[in-house]
């Protein structure tokens, strides 16, 4: 069985080990290029869809593509 790491008071996964995406674009992307998000939530205050990855040297590399685009 897998635990969700703990979250910060304002309940968010921390930015040091995790990148949250609420890009659809991004998102795409990083699905094709084979990452699979860690967790799923829906922020209460915007009704988005945020998709969280563990952050990494692959994942870095992939998100700094996809936003050179």
């Amino acid at each position: 069985m897998t635990y969700a790491p703990t979250r910060t008071k304002n309940n968010q996964y921390p930015a040091e080990k995790y990148y949250s995406c609420y890009s659809p674009r991004v998102l795409t992307y990083l699905l094709n290029k084979g990452f699979k998000p860690y967790a799923t939530f829906v922020n209460v205050k915007t009704l988005k869809t945020c998709y969280v990855f563990e952050k990494g040297l692959e994942l870095n590399s992939a998100i700094t593509e996809v936003s050179k685009r």
